[in-house]
């Protein structure tokens, strides 16, 4: 069955008059005139087939229909009323899952703070962390919003909404007592060295530090590629191999304990962290929290 505008009105003006118990009170709550809700009530009597209300000693008396409307009525008036009222999210009792998506660099050096947050002010909040290169930004799981974040230092599709969180360089990065920590390093001395290369998927050769060294006319031999950042410390320090890496990872407590760090001799290249999410995702109150706390924690690393 259709609903159309016109019973909807009736019903709403029906409501009105039940609960006020009068045509003038209703009409002043409706902010009608009182012949318009008289009228509508008129129409309502002709919908249901039943006079609704009887007039005994100046006072309307609902029928036994209009009795058994009252509580459907009231039902339906607190439904449009949650429906209509603008969505909101309490962290601190409702329950969500989110999923969020980063590189294995962004899951040790950014999320670690955004998780202790979540749980000191959401306990009922569940994170489930996966791996960025498993999940592409433009991929099924992330259209049918099964992703809710990602964390990336490339810029995401036009369809999807960002922010900034910094801006980052590379370093170099090598076994504590490597000859390239201590000595004056010029550029060509740094292209001759051992390289290690952090690829997605361990077979990359090229990188925004051979871009750079391509504008100085060197270039440099990659002997190593890996996939993921979390490996590249136990590497180096049992090797001579040399990395650039982002400088937030090479100030981690972790990574400085085997390996220690140095400016590059030349102008690094930069990227920008950013925060992405599908632009579905951009009104919802429990994905503004998420942001906002997301954008807080990770801008303080």
């Amino acid at each position: 069955m259709t609903v159309r505008a016109s019973q909807l009105q009736i019903l709403m003006v029906l409501d009105a008059v039940i609960t006020q118990g009068s045509v003038t009170r209703a009409a002043r709550q409706l902010n009608l005139t009182q012949p318009a809700v008289s009228q509508t009530l008129a129409r309502a009597r002709l919908l249901f087939n039943d006079p609704l209300f009887l007039r005994i000693n100046g006072r309307m008396i609902p029928t036994a229909r209009t009795m058994a409307l009252a509580p459907r009525l009231e039902g339906w008036r607190e439904a449009t009323r949650n429906l209509l009222e603008p969505p909101e999210f309490d962290p601190a009792t409702q329950r969500r899952d989110f999923v969020v998506a980063s590189n294995d660099f962004a899951e040790l050096s950014l999320l670690p703070p955004l998780v202790a947050a979540i749980h000191r002010r959401a306990p009922h909040v569940a994170l489930s962390l996966r791996s960025v290169e498993s999940v592409p930004v433009m991929g099924e799981e992330v259209r049918e919003g099964r992703v809710h974040l990602l964390v990336l230092g490339i810029a995401p599709p036009p369809t999807f909404a960002e922010e900034t969180l910094y801006e980052e360089h590379f370093v170099l990065l090598a076994r504590h007592g490597h000859p390239a920590l201590g000595q004056d390093l010029s550029v060509a001395d740094f292209a001759k060295m051992k390289h290690a290369l952090v690829s997605p998927q361990g077979i990359g050769t090229r990188g925004p530090i051979d871009d750079a060294l391509g504008h100085l006319g060197v270039s440099r031999s990659i002997s190593l590629s890996v996939s993921r950042f979390t490996s590249l410390p136990a590497l180096l320090a049992n090797s001579d191999l040399i990395a650039a890496v982002p400088f937030r990872f090479a100030q981690r407590r972790e990574t400085s304990a085997s390996c220690g760090w140095r400016e590059l001799p030349f102008v690094s290249p930069t990227f920008v962290m950013r925060l992405a999410w599908h632009s579905r995702f951009s009104a919802d109150p429990a994905h503004i929290w998420l942001r906002d706390l997301a954008l807080e924690t990770m801008r303080m690393v």
